[in-house]
């Protein structure tokens, strides 16, 4: 696998201590933007290896540190592999969020739609815009879309980010062959659900 995190383990000279100890600190680069922070060891400047990024000698205490630093590397890499298995973008703000075990939310994409829905409802009962007949529609595209979820993968709901072309695709399929819906009237349902999406998208998320 084609590693896009690059990892390097320094010393901050410029936060000696009056023992002459310097914390180390790890930097995980990713698309060219910097993750740093302490590690929490320290070690007298005299015995940091920079070209090495390790700590010199094999007296104990190097030993120790220097294990901990392939563990942190160790880490790096299975959190990458972690997130190309999940079909996860590896970029900074998504690794960023896994090294630091930022649990995002789950959106859910019946949920979504249903918020849409209602936000639309509520803009025609105040006379802000869409016709009577649109929110029937998104309605309904709803609905086929629950529908579609428990024929193909027997949930009720699933989370915006398990969403990709063979979703689409396959939900097109349906819809004609489970619906007997007309190429036009696909279109339509597709392009409904299109909209939830690029919404989310328009919201990062």
């Amino acid at each position: 696998m084609e590693n896009h995190i690059s990892v390097l383990f320094y010393a901050r000279k410029s936060k000696m201590s009056r023992k002459g100890l310097v914390p180390l600190y790890i930097r995980n680069t990713i698309d060219g933007q910097r993750l740093e922070h302490s590690i929490q060891r320290y070690v007298r400047a005299a015995h940091w290896s920079a070209a090495a990024g390790r700590v010199k000698g094999n007296n104990g205490q190097a030993r120790q540190i220097n294990l901990y630093l392939d563990s942190l590397k160790s880490k790096v890499l299975r959190l990458e592999r972690e997130m190309v298995l999940d079909g996860v973008a590896v970029c900074f703000d998504t690794f960023r969020e896994k090294w630091l075990g930022v649990k995002e939310a789950h959106r859910m994409l019946i949920a979504i739609f249903q918020q849409h829905n209602d936000q639309m409802a509520a803009l025609i009962k105040a006379g802000k815009g869409y016709c009577a007949a649109t929110p029937e529609r998104y309605n309904t595209s709803r609905d086929h879309t629950r529908a579609f979820l428990q024929w193909k993968y027997k949930v009720a709901a699933i989370d915006i980010k398990r969403l990709d072309h063979e979703f689409a695709a396959d939900l097109e399929f349906w819809l004609k062959t489970e619906w007997s819906c007309s190429h036009n009237t696909t279109i339509k349902y597709i392009s409904n659900l299109k909209k939830i999406i690029n919404g989310c998208i328009r919201k990062g998320w």
